[in-house]
Parts: C-alpha cells; sequence; structure tokens
C-alpha cells in the first residue's frame, strides 16, 4: 500500500465544505481524497444531505481513490479519518452519505465503516435501480477512536 499520510488541516471558519487529501509526500501525487460538510451545531448552516432534524450530523461526499491504487484500503482509511475527525473535533453524533443503488464497491465500504441504511421511505426501497441514490447513516459510535 502506498504511504499517504493525510495532510492536517485547521478547524475550519466557514460552512463550506473540508476536504481531505491522502498525498504521497515524496512524489505529491494524490492518492484519495473525501469532503466534508460541517453540522449545523457548529457553524449554524445546515448542511445538505443531513436530515434538516439533525444538528449534529455531518455529511461525508466525495470519496475518490486513484484507479492504479484501488483495493489497498485507502478509501476506507480516509473515510476512517473522515469519521474520526467529524466526531472528535466537530462533535458529530451521526455521520451521513449518499451512494448509487448499483454502487457495489461504494456499498461495501461504506458498510464497512459503519454504515447502514437511513431510511425505508419509498423512496430509498428500490434501491436497485439504475441511477438510484440511498442515504445512508452511521453512527458517531462508528468512527474509530485512533488509527
Amino acid at each position: 500500500m502506498p504511504s499517504a499520510p493525510l495532510s492536517p488541516l485547521p478547524p475550519p471558519r466557514s460552512p463550506g465544505p473540508v476536504r481531505k487529501v491522502a498525498v504521497d509526500p515524496s512524489s505529491g501525487i494524490v492518492f484519495a481524497c473525501i469532503d466534508m460538510r460541517l453540522p449545523a451545531a457548529l457553524n449554524g448552516t445546515h448542511p445538505h444531505g443531513v436530515p434538516q432534524d439533525d444538528p449534529t450530523g455531518c455529511y461525508l461526499l466525495n470519496v475518490v481513490v486513484r484507479e492504479d491504487v484501488r483495493g489497498q484500503g485507502l478509501g476506507r482509511g480516509i473515510m476512517q479519518v473522515a469519521m474520526m475527525r467529524a466526531v472528535q473535533v466537530w462533535g458529530a453524533r451521526r455521520l451521513y452519505t449518499h451512494v448509487e443503488a448499483d454502487n457495489e464497491v461504494a456499498f461495501r465500504l461504506y458498510h464497512s465503516c459503519g454504515f447502514q441504511q437511513h431510511s425505508a421511505d419509498s423512496k430509498y426501497e428500490a434501491a436497485t435501480k439504475l441511477g438510484q441514490t440511498v442515504l445512508l447513516w452511521a453512527p458517531a459510535e462508528a468512527a474509530p477512536a485512533t488509527l
């Protein structure tokens, strides 16, 4: 697996997304990244993707891993770092993400990180339809305490 330390980021001061990036320190090549939307309780702006009744939910999105390094644990690693930061630094009590229903690789990744389907509403029941997105959630306890 490539060595890919994550760049430290100071606590954000704006409601915009925050990005974590895994970079090869010797070449500067970006291997993976993830964006995070802060909980409303932290900055007063409700993050798109989090149910309206959840002021402490953090939304994780845009998980990307370079094709030539997939299957080496970088996706899970960057998810775990993002989850840990959301819970330990920002006080998130729940984590959310969306996934396309036919993206089995992403479903396996999210489930391995403790995510489960959020709703059994009819708009999520037809999860096998092409292009259907499913809202997933994980409790704060699913975030690792350390890496």
